[in-house]
């Protein structure tokens, strides 16, 4: 997720996760969407039509459309709400994704256990929390009793996962694994993408040096032509002044023949 997408992500969050104690509305239209357990903007724009509120009238529902046009959104433009729905849910998405990738991500050192503990998870070959949620029996690891399971069951509470609940632990492995092998899609699509890039630049490179070979080779032969149109000119010039003398010459031999006659 690159700076600008996810500004624009925080932005839509503020804008739809907004409770709607911020919005300067009568008492009265606040007590009927709150009675219709209405919290936030998002609540309001999943709405189908706001007669579903009970005893929401008119001018409750003007009020309503003036506060919310200023975060840009118009309830009564459907396209745009079900936009605004489709966005915020794969916002969700990524920021649930993130959030099981960090901790599942967590090295056993990162848990700050007793060392105890610490050297039987890395004797056992468990070194981060995916490896701790993927083992079905923790019990069944050497000197991994039913106290320090019960002291590492605790820590993971904190991180909002019961290992005693195999089904959520699996299906966080499912969605892990599932982060990882599309990152790594990525990565090689990203790596094939560049391959290609660079494929390309070398047949632009060589095309280019072709062009500039050829431009040098137009390039010489054009200072040639000059070179012997220049020659040209000086030898024409120095041929007529050949012929000047040539004829001035034969003019006075010609004078003189006919004054000794």
């Amino acid at each position: 997720m690159d700076r600008i997408e996810k500004m624009n992500n925080l932005r839509l969050k503020a804008r739809l996760e907004k409770p709607i104690e911020d919005l300067k509305i009568s008492v009265e239209a606040y007590s009927r969407l709150k009675r219709a357990k209405i919290k936030t903007v998002l609540d309001i724009i999943q709405l189908e039509n706001m007669k579903d509120v009970a005893n929401f009238t008119n001018k409750d529902s003007d009020e309503l459309y003036m506060q919310l046009l200023k975060y840009g959104i118009d309830f009564n433009d459907k396209e745009q709400c079900k936009d605004l729905q489709k966005k915020y849910k794969k916002y969700k998405l990524m920021e649930e994704n993130d959030s099981i990738e960090n901790i599942l991500n967590l090295t056993v050192e990162d848990l700050y256990l007793d060392a105890k503990m610490f050297n039987v998870l890395k004797r056992a070959g468990i070194n981060t929390v995916y490896d701790v949620v993927k083992k079905e029996n923790l019990r069944q690891i050497r000197n991994f009793g039913a106290k320090r399971f019960e002291e590492l069951k605790q820590k993971f509470i904190s991180y909002g996962i019961d290992l005693e609940d195999r089904a959520q632990c699996d299906e966080l492995i499912k969605k892990y694994d599932n982060i990882t092998n599309n990152q790594e899609d990525k990565r090689i699509s990203a790596w094939e993408q560049q391959l290609e890039l660079e494929k390309s630049n070398d047949i632009l490179e060589e095309k280019l040096e072709a062009k500039q070979d050829t431009l040098l080779g137009l390039k010489q032969q054009l200072e040639r032509r000059k070179y012997l149109e220049q020659k040209l000119i000086e030898c024409d010039k120095e041929f007529k002044r050949l012929m000047r003398l040539y004829n001035s010459l034969n003019s006075k031999e010609s004078s003189n023949n006919h004054g000794t006659k």
